[in-house]
């Protein structure tokens, strides 16, 4: 006999398939209209930071005001030779949208729309859009408490290394 646990997992599961389908129907239909009229979607400001060799797309979303600390993982991106483009999904307030273009080459607000991913497409969409030509991009999410520590030593190590493509995982205990 199966036990009524694996039977209501797998109804649940189910279930969340089904409520699946209908968005697999508008979601294309809902995107067009979005890329169609994204221009008028995106308040892009300028930043501080000119954009050179190294790009950051960091995405945050922040709707209650931004966490000084997501303001440090900022400066610190810049203070190790990164410009970063900062893509909210969500409004920001005039004071951490004046902060965030002192620490970036860029400001964009947008709505939610296809939340992190969405956000990052818009963030290389800009990216193109712009002529910008980075030799180096980093996608950085606000939900990584990054860094941790003033000697963090992440950014460089990944710089040093001769890999094209390098990220980070953290697996088990991190203490």
């Amino acid at each position: 006999m199966i036990p009524k646990w694996k039977l209501a997992r797998e109804f649940d599961r189910l279930k969340t398939q089904a409520q699946a389908i209908p968005l697999a129907i508008i979601e294309p239909f809902a995107q067009r209209r979005y890329d169609a009229r994204r221009d008028l979607d995106l308040r892009i400001s300028a930043g501080a930071q000119a954009a050179g060799k190294a790009l950051a797309i960091f995405l945050v979303y922040q709707p209650g005001g931004v966490a000084r600390s997501v303001f440090q993982t900022c400066a610190h991106m810049v203070e190790n030779g990164f410009a970063p483009l900062v893509i909210s999904n969500t409004p920001l307030s005039d004071m951490d949208r004046t902060t965030f273009q002192e620490l970036s080459h860029m400001v964009v607000e947008r709505p939610n729309f296809g939340y992190d991913f969405g956000g990052y497409r818009d963030g290389v969409w800009l990216v193109e859009k712009l002529g910008l030509r980075p030799f180096e991009v980093l996608f950085l999410n606000d939900s990584v408490w990054f860094p941790v520590s003033k000697s963090a030593t992440l950014l460089a190590d990944m710089r040093a290394t001769p890999q094209d493509y390098v990220g980070t995982q953290v697996f088990g205990d991190v203490t």
